[in-house]
């Protein structure tokens, strides 16, 4: 399996063809003291490969500048099937609206992914101390 899309937004949707429509993709949030609070959307695309079959579950963790893991962490599972030849691979797509994740300190926070028993690096997000930036 392989990480297709792994993403920080406003928001996003899955059309009625199974398209992936984000908005406002994130790679740095300003705030005017820390620790902050921000409302994020995170989107998470996985395609399997064709012997993938059965329940698979899932970790998402926040990593704080330091290198710690906070206490922001998303689970869940899917179940994969499917992937016959001459057809798409299985995809599983997760879109989590997330509220009030809290970064306590400035500096570049990365999310990860755990599934199949490897760690998958995913997208980093750069938190700025003062006003928005142009």
């Amino acid at each position: 399996m392989y990480v297709e899309t792994f993403a920080l937004c406003d928001a996003a949707r899955l059309d009625e063809w199974g398209r992936l429509h984000i908005q406002g993709q994130y790679h740095a949030l300003s705030a005017p003291g820390f620790p902050a609070q921000h409302d994020v959307t995170l989107v998470l695309a996985m395609e399997w490969d064709r012997g993938d079959h059965g329940r698979y579950n899932f970790d998402v963790e926040l990593v704080a500048p330091d290198g710690k893991p906070t206490k922001f962490a998303v689970r869940g599972g899917t179940d994969v099937g499917g992937g016959e030849e001459g057809r798409p691979r299985p995809r599983t797509t997760l879109i989590q609206p997330m509220e009030e994740v809290i970064f306590e300190t400035p500096g570049e926070y990365r999310f990860r992914l755990r599934v199949k028993g490897r760690w998958f690096d995913g997208p980093r997000l750069f938190l700025i101390e003062g006003e928005p930036q142009a």
